[in-house]
């Protein structure tokens, strides 16, 4: 009832033609994560990735245990012949598998307390682990152990407890061929899994620096932002030129917003306008020198000049500004905006007046003095970077002497742009631990179907040692399997590590490109990765003396 009476009332009481908008209301615990900070979405996306690698493991556990089938064959035969049924052997599989996993979470709960510092470093988040005190975290550990330990557990003990007694007893039970595949389409599935993560990865990694490193269409370095009080406020000039004075001090200025988040918004009207409807431009208010501080570009007409008195009701434009007010020759327009009637004296650059999520938005510059103590809120000042210290000394000095009682809060921009995209950092970090995680696991995944296919084939290894056959030829064809696996792998990833890829980075207005290379790359660091872990187990293979193999033939 409330969202329909209050939807309309901005139109209903300030209604601008072209313009409809709509209030919604939204409880606060929808909003509310780690304390007003956060994203849900990549809540669930680390949700997600930390199910899918527990998955790998998961994989790994079946793979590992069906591959040693013939340490457990003659047991189970022994157990059944003294009158074991499946139900026994199935409930004493589950059960080995349950406690490995609960156990597992012991460990984990060690492990969550080492690591929890340097995770809440790395997001800037001060996270809590307390199981013994949150019992809804005891309950969800107890119910992961159960998941865990009853879907790891499931195809192990179908296969295990479905051996024959008579076939595993004389030593002829083996594996057909139907199992074998199995447990490659594992293996695939978890390099698959990996191979996403890395491709992601290095996405992530690419749109991180190509954010930091982007142009920005003015100059960011060596420049110190203060918020200021009423005190600065009123005497913002005398407070500018005793900033100048010192050397280090190269130029300052003072706006209503930073440069890169100009959020204010206004109608304008002006000379011309072809369009009854309201049209509505974001705005800076800022000063003479706003221009020259950052080395933004004049690209028609000329800057703000105290040579001119009339520029404190004078406008400049950005192009985009430009384009949708329809100016063919925007010098000379006259405009009325916020209250003042002046005309267009330049036009700057588009620079990007919004974080990169976002496009460059249509821009108009203001001196009007009818409200620039009401929206001054930021003094800029551009050093020289020789000497820091002095110059950072000289503004708090100067700072105090104008507004004793006010903190003098400064920081870098070019350190809070950087700030402003450190979650993509974080992000990359996260996925660069999961993927490297997934990578470690997969390898183990690895090595035991490397270890089973290795056992089944030892006494065809021994007979073609016997007619002669190299260490580097065995160890090709031990491992050439696993290269097709890998390759087969990257074939699935690459698609799906695509499209993840492009849902990220539509977040972003401007964002790096998904180049052939990221794939290639992250396909060569899965096959070396993945052949390092064959390699070890086909060169024992290889070496191994083939009389210890054949002796009994």
């Amino acid at each position: 009832d409330v969202q329909n009476k209050i939807a309309g009332i901005i139109n209903e009481k300030h209604p601008y033609p072209g313009f409809n908008t709509q209030l919604q209301i939204q409880p606060i615990a929808d909003i509310h994560l780690f304390h007003g900070d956060g994203d849900i979405n990549l809540i669930y996306i680390f949700s997600l990735v930390a199910c899918v690698v527990l998955a790998i493991a998961c994989i790994n556990y079946m793979n590992l245990t069906t591959a040693r089938y013939s340490k457990r064959a003659k047991e189970v035969g022994v157990r059944k012949v003294v009158g074991a049924s499946r139900n026994n052997l199935l409930r004493q599989f589950f059960g080995e598998t349950m406690l490995i996993s609960i156990v597992s979470v012991l460990i984990a709960i060690v492990f969550i307390e080492i690591a929890l510092p340097f995770f809440n470093h790395l997001t800037e988040k001060q996270l809590t682990f307390n199981p013994m005190v949150d019992k809804s975290l005891m309950i969800a550990l107890l119910g992961i152990a159960v998941l865990v330990g009853v879907s790891a557990g499931s195809y192990p003990a179908v296969f295990l407890s479905a051996f024959k007694p008579v076939t595993v007893l004389k030593n002829i039970h083996k594996t057909d061929g139907s199992n074998i595949k199995l447990r490659s389409i594992l293996v695939i599935t978890q390099f698959s899994i990996a191979v996403v993560l890395i491709v992601c990865t290095i996405v992530i990694a690419k749109q991180h620096n190509y954010m930091i490193n982007k142009e920005l269409g003015y100059d960011k370095e060596h420049v110190i932002y203060l918020t200021i009080n009423h005190n600065l406020k009123e005497n913002y000039f005398t407070f500018k030129d005793e900033l100048l004075k010192n050397p280090q001090i190269k130029s300052a200025t003072c706006a209503s917003s930073l440069p890169v988040r100009i959020g204010n918004f206004n109608p304008i009207e002006w000379e011309g306008k072809k369009t009854s409807d309201d049209v509505g431009l974001n705005f800076a208010v800022t000063d003479h020198d706003y221009i020259n501080a950052f080395n933004m570009k004049i690209v028609d007409g000329r800057n703000f000049s105290t040579e001119f008195a009339g520029d404190t009701a004078n406008f400049i434009l950005n192009k985009k500004a430009v384009e949708l007010l329809e100016l063919e020759n925007p010098i000379g327009t006259k405009a009325s905006f916020m209250g003042a009637d002046g005309e267009i004296v330049g036009v700057v650059d588009n620079f990007h007046n919004r974080p990169l999520q976002a496009e460059i938005t249509p821009l108009i510059l203001t001196i009007n003095p009818q409200n620039y103590w009401y929206f001054l809120k930021y003094v800029l000042v551009r050093v020289s970077g020789s000497n820091l210290s002095e110059a950072i000394s000289h503004i708090k000095k100067t700072s105090k002497e104008f507004a004793p009682n006010f903190p003098c809060d400064y920081n870098f921009l070019d350190d809070g742009i950087g700030k402003m995209y450190a979650s993509v950092q974080q992000t990359g970090s996260l996925i660069n631990a999961f993927a490297i995680l997934a990578i470690f696991i997969s390898c183990l995944g690895l090595l035991g179907l490397a270890s089973f296919v290795a056992e089944q084939r030892t006494k065809e290894i021994g007979v073609r040692k016997a007619l002669g056959a190299s260490v580097s030829s065995l160890l090709v064809l031990i491992s050439k399997d696993f290269v097709k696996y890998v390759i087969l792998a990257n074939a699935i990833a690459w698609p799906i590590a695509y499209y993840a890829c492009i849902k990220f980075l539509d977040n972003f207005a401007y964002k790096t490109n998904i180049t052939i290379d990221v794939f290639v790359i992250s396909g060569i660091l899965a096959l070396c990765i993945s052949m390092l872990s064959v390699s070890v187990q086909a060169l024992k293979a290889a070496i191994a003396n083939p009389v210890d193999s054949l002796r009994y033939e």
